[in-house]
């Protein structure tokens, strides 16, 4: 990543400033995870610890740093998270927090953290949560435990998950009362944990057949999206497509090869866009879904026709024919007074009327007459 390191000194000291550490406090306080932790433990936490501000493009934690010692709350602004290269998603909530697992087991940091927006968040050192549980561990407790709901929730996790976490915490900060380290075995056992999560996470937001993320997922990230947009307004697309069809396709070569006419959609879809900037959604069935960050309609448009014609061009292997297929598309470019629901049914007005026009093409929102845009869903 290109982003710079956040400067040391836009981080202050909360300890010299009691009336700021006191708003932090309150604002923290009346977020869902802290209103489990006293404020007189908050309070102790924060003396410790520094307020951060960050600009667009400061980059807060780096992938792969070994520098584990520091929780972040977010506290107002958005930061975005990427790993590998890739855009993975956006944190904007008050009290949310930023790298907490590469904290707790030491590990490496798994992921690039990057202020999207001017964003404030609170560094808190691990050895303060550490120090004050060595003098008065019950007080600490509910800081832990506010952790781990916050961790289970955040990975989607199953109740029998939920207790691993439990579990694994709760022994952590035995060990830690007996001021002894993580063993070798305890490593081991929550690296398998990260692993299976890891899992458990990637099959809750993305789509068997296709690895493409799913529907429930499109539609938290299209709000966020939103969000994004009002507080600072950079053009984004949204694309709907559908399989030509597709029903023919299965009535006459079986669900196997439909299935199959599916994933190279995917494939192809996957292959033809941006990895770090647009995200793609299995919306159901034959349908699928786009979301292009930093597009305009027009350039959205011309970036589905090449994709369209790749497409019709592509050959699904069928024992003794060559079957290809094709996809009517929409595309639309957001507008501020469109809430997320409207914007899905201004763009799926365009697929309809790219399949009234004859299939196999792209229409954008713009060129849909107002009164065919008002349409809700009726394919």
């Amino acid at each position: 990543m290109d982003a710079e390191r956040a400067p040391e000194d836009d981080r202050i000291e909360l300890g010299r400033d009691p009336n700021l550490r006191s708003q932090i406090r309150e604002a923290l306080k009346g977020t869902k995870y802290f209103s489990m932790v006293s404020g007189e433990v908050l309070d102790h936490v924060l003396t410790e610890s520094r307020l951060v501000r960050l600009s667009p493009g400061d980059k807060l934690i780096e992938e792969g740093s070994d520098d584990t010692g520091t929780f972040y709350f977010l506290l107002s602004g958005s930061i975005g998270v990427h790993a590998g290269g890739k855009y993975i998603r956006s944190i904007n909530d008050v009290g949310d927090a930023v790298g907490e697992i590469s904290v707790i087991t030491q590990a490496p940091r798994s992921a690039d953290v990057i202020a999207e927006l001017d964003a404030e968040l609170v560094e808190v050192p691990w050895d303060v949560i550490k120090r004050l549980q060595d003098r008065d561990p019950t007080r600490t407790i509910p800081f832990l435990e506010m952790m781990t709901v916050f961790l289970a929730e955040k990975l989607q996790t199953t109740t029998r998950r939920v207790h691993l976490y439990e579990g694994f915490v709760v022994e952590m900060m035995e060990g830690q009362r007996k001021k002894d380290e993580l063993t070798a075995d305890l490593r081991a056992k929550y690296e398998e944990l990260e692993k299976s999560n890891e899992k458990l996470k990637n099959l809750a937001i993305r789509d068997l057949m296709t690895n493409l993320l799913n529907h429930a997922e499109f539609e938290d990230n299209l709000e966020r999206e939103i969000t994004l947009f009002r507080r600072n307004p950079e053009p984004f697309s949204l694309v709907m497509g559908d399989l030509d069809d597709f029903k023919q396709v299965n009535d006459t070569y079986g669900h196997v090869i439909g299935d199959r006419v599916i994933r190279n959609a995917a494939k192809l879809f996957i292959k033809s866009l941006r990895n770090e900037v647009d995200s793609i959604y299995r919306y159901g069935g034959e349908e699928f879904a786009v979301i292009m960050r930093n597009t305009s309609e027009p350039a959205g448009a011309m970036v589905m026709e090449r994709y369209r014609i790749k497409l019709e061009r592509t050959i699904v292997p069928v024992s003794g024919i060559e079957l290809r297929t094709t996809m009517s598309l929409g595309i639309g470019e957001y507008r501020p007074e469109w809430k997320a629901e409207g914007f899905v049914a201004q763009v799926d007005a365009a697929l309809y009327i790219a399949k009234r026009a004859g299939k196999n093409r792209v229409a954008a929102v713009g060129e849909v007459p107002s009164t065919d845009r008002a349409e809700s869903r009726q394919r």
